[in-house]
């Protein structure tokens, strides 16, 4: 499963990511493995999405979430 398919409410484990260029951007911003993710919004069309992870929201546009591997928990 990967963080663009995440419904609203439901949390999810950051497992890995696919091959992107941007790995060390999301690793800044917090979402690194292990952490908790939640979906907090998604905009009107469906992109961008919203998340929250560590405390903080953060906005990925879906083909960046597609990049993400998770797990519920």
């Amino acid at each position: 499963m990967v963080l663009a398919d995440l419904k609203p409410g439901q949390t999810a484990a950051i497992e890995a990511f696919e091959n992107s260029p941007l790995v060390l951007k999301f690793l800044e911003i917090g979402l690194v493995p292990g952490a908790e993710v939640q979906l907090y919004a998604t905009a009107p069309l469906g992109d961008p999405i919203a998340v929250e992870v560590m405390g903080s929201k953060i906005s990925l546009r879906k083909n960046e979430a597609k990049t993400i591997k998770i797990r519920l928990v």
